[in-house]
């Protein structure tokens, strides 16, 4: 990739960014609108859709849909949007995530077993690319067994059938 070719996407993706902070601000905000804002707003929302159409051509997520069609409208009918927002019920779910699986672990005195359970319980611990190096950890370290051995082994669970 060129210098200029990561310059010119870096400038796609920041002002497709700024534009949709525009919207966001007004989006989150818990105090009444005033006629202006919510006229600004609309110009906002106009913005990072266009910007949005020709960063991803064909491709209208719902969410953008309803940025497109409906945000404005309901602002202009309720004056606020914050107070219908997901952010806090977002916000209560994670803390009770948090208070849940610290509670869960308070019983560990061992503060590095702990920490491994409480990580093991984690967003992280749940990533794909984490899981994926975790496996791989796992498989190197599991003990190899001798083809001699591992015959024996078949034959036994042979057995117990």
């Amino acid at each position: 990739m060129t210098d200029e070719f990561v310059d010119e996407i870096v400038h796609k993706y920041d002002t497709l960014l700024r534009a949709f902070e525009n919207c966001a601000w007004v989006m989150r905000s818990t105090a009444m609108q005033a006629e202006k804002a919510i006229d600004e707003f609309g110009d906002s929302i106009k913005t990072f859709v266009a910007l949005w159409r020709d960063a991803f051509p064909n491709r209208v997520t719902p969410k953008v849909h309803v940025l497109e069609t409906h945000v404005s409208e309901q602002l202009r009918r309720s004056g606020v949007l914050g107070l219908f927002s997901e952010d806090p019920i977002e916000r209560l779910h994670h803390k009770h995530l948090v208070a849940t699986r610290t509670r869960r672990a308070c019983h560990i005195r061992n503060y590095e077993a702990r920490e491994r359970y409480l990580f093991s319980r984690s967003v992280a611990a749940t990533s794909r690319s984490v899981e994926t190096v975790r496996n791989e950890m796992n498989r190197k370290r599991k003990r190899k067994f001798r083809q001699r051995e591992q015959q024996k082994r078949i034959r036994r669970r042979g057995q117990e059938k």
